[in-house]
């Protein structure tokens, strides 16, 4: 590669990095304990649960989710996740489960649940098996709170105002996939009435009625846990409308406080936390208007503060919550809304759009999988391509590893044409060198002159120093792509590829791990950014040992061998915290760039000696 390629490589790169805001200042994964050791630490601290005053738990549960309803605000208090199927269990999880144990446990309080015979119980939290998709109360060893969410913030909260005095509500049906609940006050009476989906999954149904004053209500998104992507934080919030005949999927900016859109009208919204999210569609007619808000990191606070609380890994301050607020609208009839919480996964969300077509509903849910970046309109079309090959090999080997292998070897075969091109005009560089270097030691004191006689230079031998860096630009929407579709992809949530070292691709790898955290290495050992950056300096050192050279070397090549020695570094530093998935393609991507360039500077040396010999 010239210099120019692999500056434009750098800059390009570091510039997406950036925009996108994947500077990985946050690190997660791993260091899990072996099973025996997690049964041994439950068991020694194994407190009785302590339940909240005045406050009971109701749960409805499938093979999928366990929804925990609360008789304060007649809301949804915690969401888990079955870690089964469609959800792996991550480093995180095994961490939690090992260091915080009595937050391990599911739900978090005691909780009433109807069985199949149609019977009422009062049940205690199991250990494990579940991942939770809100953020929820923390406690200490003795099972006493030391951090409590509010009702106020619960999902599907009814808020006069945001997070107002807690309005109590009673239960007046409950059964195994069902419960109502009211609360009467002066001025109004509020009907809830949840139902677990049996056709579409992830899904409660909501039916909310409210007599007398309904003015100035607002149903509230919840809070969801933090789920990080490459390390990094990466909250979503967008809301799906109509325009025209036409469903518009439109980004909602992050706020830094309330926000009031009074002229848009969702038919849904949606937050995500990265792979997970929650959605509220409204299936009756939809209410003008929506809000945001930002709530600080210490008032709903985040499991991963319990992960190494001493080194403060991960404070809680550094990760504040969003919200989504929906306005109910006034109406004689009850208004009807679909909740989804799952996995922001197309074949899922897919699944239940088909559920919600059956019903004459098209609310297109699935688009809530929209790779959202700076450049999302290029972006998309590509990243979607690819993406329908990495599940047609996924379908083939069976391993998403090696479908990614598979994808970046379809990609360097999609771009030989560019790559050959741009190989051919940095050995064409190459040749003239020496020209070049005898042109600028000859007019070195008259800058403007040097320039004429390179522009004639360059008319002569019939090369464009630019052309080298053309058929990176080509490509850079393929590359771009491909980021954004491992970065982004929820299959690789937890797929492992290699057994006791690549544990999870969209996570980093680790190959051992040690306690005390240090600065940007964390606690554990990241070995394929090392091998990444060793192929980076072979790929910038295969140009000076290929070729024959003779005498000093020009300023272009020392620049080359310069950015040769310390491009490596700098993929380093971008790749180390970076999922295991995007170390691989570029891992592979580089090995085949190698093999491609040596083949094409060995032709191209075997052609020179062949015209030197005539």
């Amino acid at each position: 590669m010239d210099k120019r390629s692999l500056i434009f490589i750098f800059v390009m790169t570091t510039v997406f990095l950036l925009m996108n805001n994947y500077w990985f200042d946050r690190k997660i994964e791993s260091n899990a304990p072996s099973q025996t050791q997690v049964e041994q630490v439950v068991e020694a601290s194994k407190p009785a649960p302590v339940l909240p005053l005045n406050e009971d738990f109701y749960v409805l549960q499938n093979e999928k989710q366990q929804v925990v309803f609360s008789t304060l605000e007649g809301a949804i208090a915690e969401i888990n996740l079955v870690v089964t199927g469609d959800i792996e269990k991550i480093g995180v999880d095994q961490q939690i489960a090992e260091k915080s144990p009595q937050n391990a446990y599911f739900p978090n309080f005691p909780y009433h649940i109807v069985d199949a015979s149609g019977k009422e119980t009062l049940q205690n939290p199991t250990f494990g098996g579940h991942t939770p998709l809100l953020r929820r109360s923390l406690k200490n060893e003795k099972g006493e709170l030391t951090f409590r969410m509010q009702p106020s913030f619960y999902a599907t909260a009814l808020l006069q105002e945001e997070h107002h005095q807690t309005t109590p509500f009673e239960v007046v049906r409950f059964s195994e996939d069902t419960i109502e609940f009211i609360s009467k006050s002066q001025d109004r009476t509020i009907h809830k009435t949840y139902h677990l989906s049996k056709e579409a999954p992830y899904s409660i149904e909501l039916e909310l009625q409210v007599e007398g004053n309904a003015g100035g209500l607002w149903l509230s998104s919840g809070i969801t846990e933090v789920d990080l992507m490459n390390g990094v934080y990466s909250p979503l919030m967008q809301y799906n409308s109509l325009e025209g005949k036409k469903h518009k999927l439109k980004k909602i900016s992050l706020p830094s406080g309330p926000v009031t859109y009074d002229s848009v009208r969702p038919i849904w919204s949606g937050i995500s936390n990265g792979f997970f999210g929650l959605i509220i569609d409204s299936l009756s007619t939809q209410s003008m208007g929506m809000k945001t808000e930002k709530i600080d990191g210490e008032e709903a606070v985040t499991r991963l503060s319990l992960i190494d609380p001493d080194y403060k890994t991960y404070p809680a301050k550094k990760f504040p919550g969003y919200e989504i607020l929906t306005p109910y609208k006034m109406s004689s009839q009850s208004m009807k809304y679909l909740i989804y919480a799952g996995p922001f996964d197309k074949k899922v969300l897919s699944s239940v759009d088909q559920a919600l077509s059956q019903n004459g509903t098209n609310d297109e849910l699935a688009s809530a999988m929209s790779y959202s970046s700076w450049l999302s309109s290029v972006i998309d079309p590509f990243a979607k391509f690819l993406s329908i090959f990495l599940n047609m090999f996924y379908s083939l080997t069976r391993s998403w590893g090696f479908s990614i292998i598979l994808l970046t070897l379809l990609l360097r075969v999609l771009v030989y044409p560019l790559n050959q091109w741009a190989l051919k005009s940095q050995k064409r560089m190459q040749e003239i060198a020496p020209k070049q270097k005898a042109i600028q030691d000859k007019y070195k004191s008259d800058p403007k002159r040097m320039q004429m006689e390179m522009a004639m230079l360059y008319r002569n031998e019939r090369v464009n120093p630019f052309m080298g860096c053309l058929p990176m630009l080509l490509q850079f929407p393929f590359l771009i792509g491909m980021y954004q579709l491992l970065q982004s992809n929820y299959a690789l949530r937890g797929a492992s590829f290699v057994p006791g070292w690549i544990e999870n691709l969209a996570a980093p790898d680790v190959l051992f791990s040690w306690g005390t955290p240090l600065p940007f290495l964390g606690s554990n050992f990241h070995l394929l950014p090392l091998i990444l950056g060793a192929l980076t300096y072979v790929q910038g050192k295969m140009n000076s040992w290929m070729q024959e050279q003779k005498g000093e070397l020009t300023d272009q090549q020392k620049q080359m061998n310069s950015m040769a020695t310390i491009l490596p570094i700098v993929m380093i530093f971008i790749f180390y915290n970076m999922a295991s998935g995007l170390n691989i393609y570029w891992i592979f991507s580089s090995l085949f760039g190698i093999v491609q360039q040596w083949f094409v500077m060995r032709v191209a040396n075997k052609k020179t000696k062949t015209k030197k010999a005539r």
